[in-house]
C-alpha cells in the first residue's frame, strides 16, 4: 500500500506541476509514448476532455475512450488532429538502435 500511495502521490504532483502551466515541454522516449505526450498536453494547457471534443468537434466519450486505452485505436490522422487542437509541436528522432547487418 505504501508503494501504492507513493505512486499515486507523484501522479498528483505531476497533474499539479502540468496543471500550473510550469510544464511546457514533455518528452517522449519513443513513439509509444505519445498518448502520454497527448494527455499532458491537455492537461497543461488546462482543457478538459470536454474541450478538447468540442475543438474537434467529436463526442467527449470518443476522447475519454482515446485516453482510457492510450490512443491505442486511433488513426494517425486523428492523432495528428488532437496536437494541433492543442497546438502541441510534436519532433521526433528516428535511429536504429542495432547495427545494420
Amino acid at each position: 500500500m505504501r508503494s501504492q500511495a507513493g505512486d499515486l502521490g507523484a501522479e498528483i504532483a505531476e497533474y499539479e506541476q502540468l496543471r500550473s502551466g510550469a510544464t511546457t515541454t514533455f518528452t517522449a522516449n519513443s513513439l509509444a509514448d505519445l498518448a502520454k505526450l497527448l494527455i499532458q498536453g491537455r492537461i497543461a494547457r488546462g482543457w478538459s476532455q470536454r474541450h478538447l471534443a468540442e475543438e474537434l468537434g467529436i463526442a467527449e466519450q470518443q476522447i475519454q475512450r482515446y485516453e482510457a486505452n492510450g490512443y491505442a485505436t486511433t488513426s494517425l490522422t486523428r492523432l495528428c488532429e488532437v496536437a494541433v487542437a492543442l497546438d502541441l509541436q510534436i519532433t521526433e528522432t528516428a535511429r536504429h538502435t542495432t547495427p545494420a547487418a
